[in-house]
């Protein structure tokens, strides 16, 4: 799903800029208005623990599919 400001092109550059100011400490990453939960995604896939947040409830629905689930459902 795309959504206007969304980060999914930005995302190596994020994390190497992460990287680079030695942000990236520990095996937790916090996702602030998540929207399309891109990010969180992508930072899941790096293997940190993810948690999100945002207002909207179909962000909520994004968030619990991509980061809450932990495999595909039976």
């Amino acid at each position: 799903m795309r959504f206007i400001g969304n980060k999914t092109k930005l995302l190596t550059y994020i994390h190497e800029i992460l990287k680079s100011h030695d942000v990236l400490v520990g095996e937790r990453f916090f996702d602030f208005f998540s929207g399309t939960a891109s990010v969180g995604r992508y930072f899941k896939e790096q293997g940190f623990n993810v948690a999100s947040s945002d207002i909207l409830y179909f962000s909520y629905v994004l968030q619990q599919a991509y980061i809450g689930n932990t495999g595909e459902p039976d």
